[in-house]
């Protein structure tokens, strides 16, 4: 889970993470600014390829809440 501009964002992933939730909260970012068209997120994640995202979050704003087993 991670807050960028106060809003909790939640990742709740397998043994393996396709994509590094900072890429994933920064696309976010730049869907709220205007610089990625919403409607571009599922083709993005399709592709698997970070060139695609946006800029990366910073990582001071991210933090991992629990582990479950």
């Amino acid at each position: 889970m991670g807050y960028f501009g106060g809003s909790p964002i939640h990742f709740p992933v397998g043994p393996i993470v396709p994509w590094p939730d900072r890429a994933i909260v920064g696309t976010l970012v730049d869907v709220g600014r205007g610089k990625i068209a919403p409607e571009r997120i599922p083709e993005i994640l399709a592709s698997r390829d970070r060139k695609q995202a946006g800029t990366a979050a910073p990582a001071c704003g991210l933090f991992l809440k629990e582990v479950l087993y």
